[in-house]
């Protein structure tokens, strides 16, 4: 026969938990002061990067 009632709500709970953990890292990922922030910080990397380039450091 099937799957025990119990051992489907586990199930649903797991992959519930898995769901909000995906919902939520989306939500961080595309967050306006998220995206600032990352594109700030590659944006220093590579012109400290050139600088170092350019001054031999």
């Amino acid at each position: 026969m099937g799957q025990e009632p119990r051992e489907i709500e586990r199930e649903i709970e797991a992959t519930r938990d898995r769901l909000t953990a995906s919902v939520d890292a989306l939500m961080e990922r595309v967050d306006p002061r998220e995206v600032a922030r990352r594109t700030a910080g590659s944006a220093k990397e590579r012109l400290l990067s050139t600088v170092r380039r350019a001054t031999g450091r």
